[in-house]
């Protein structure tokens, strides 16, 4: 049995590539600087968004102004590192509940994912 396959491996190697885009999210627009190839290799809407005669792809920003900015920035965390990671420093003292993320914005981060078709998130 082949082992499973990641975004670390040499045949799905990682492509950042220099073509950084904006994504703006939820109702306050907030910023985010997506490496474009990272982008539109794990996601056919981004692919779709930005390669074809649309205004995102002349300009770079695509939106998603009903987005969660929580779900997002998880997203994100997904897309760079393949994982969902919480780290706790050595301090004597946990973060705050409200700093974690919860399972309900976890699981929503791999929908989102699932909605923009990023294989990758369901990959085992």
């Amino acid at each position: 049995m082949a082992a499973p396959k990641t975004l670390r491996d040499t045949q799905f190697a990682l492509k950042l590539g220099a073509f950084i885009i904006t994504v703006l999210v939820g109702k306050i627009s907030r910023k985010f600087a997506v490496q474009g190839d990272l982008i539109r290799t794990h996601s056919p809407l981004f692919e779709k968004t930005l390669s074809g005669n649309w205004k995102e792809s002349e300009d770079g920003v695509v939106e998603l102004l009903d987005g969660s900015i929580e779900i997002f920035e998880i997203y994100m965390g997904l897309l760079y590192t393949s994982t969902s990671t919480i780290i706790i420093t050595n301090t004597g003292s946990h973060p705050p509940a409200s700093a974690l993320p919860t399972f309900h914005s976890t699981t929503s981060a791999y929908v989102f994912g699932d909605n923009i078709g990023d294989p990758d998130l369901w990959t085992p």
